[in-house]
């Protein structure tokens, strides 16, 4: 979270859990990412670990979730050609893998409410 200046940081981290929680109820396949959690941007926050207690994450080194193999792999093993997509930071992790997800055929959807972004404009 550390940069996230569009929105209040908890109002973040609690529609991300509400989402998490949604995605449980209505038994949607959610893949789990983050980016050099040892040296950039630390751990998955702890109330998503909490609703994803066996998942685990995979860890990627690019910030664009669509460069690494595994990322990739994962969500074609979901079988689902209608994608939603949440992250830190609008720009990198969300915009940069829904522009390649299209180009492959998926359709994309954006969870607003939970993105985070360095920039006070980026969702305008």
């Amino acid at each position: 979270m550390f940069g996230v200046a569009n929105f209040d940081r908890q109002s973040i981290i609690n529609n991300t859990v509400a989402l998490a929680k949604a995605t449980r109820v209505f038994e949607v396949p959610v893949v789990l990412t983050s980016v050099e959690t040892k040296s950039f941007s630390g751990n998955l926050w702890p109330q998503i670990l909490a609703v994803f207690p066996e998942q685990p994450a995979i860890e990627r080194s690019s910030m664009n979730p669509w460069d690494d193999k595994n990322f990739v792999a994962a969500i074609k093993a979901t079988g689902r050609k209608k994608l939603v997509f949440a992250g830190l930071w609008t720009e990198t992790c969300v915009a940069l893998p829904t522009v390649q997800a299209l180009h492959d055929g998926y359709e994309v959807y954006i969870a607003a409410a939970v993105l985070g972004d360095v920039d006070l404009v980026a969702l305008m």
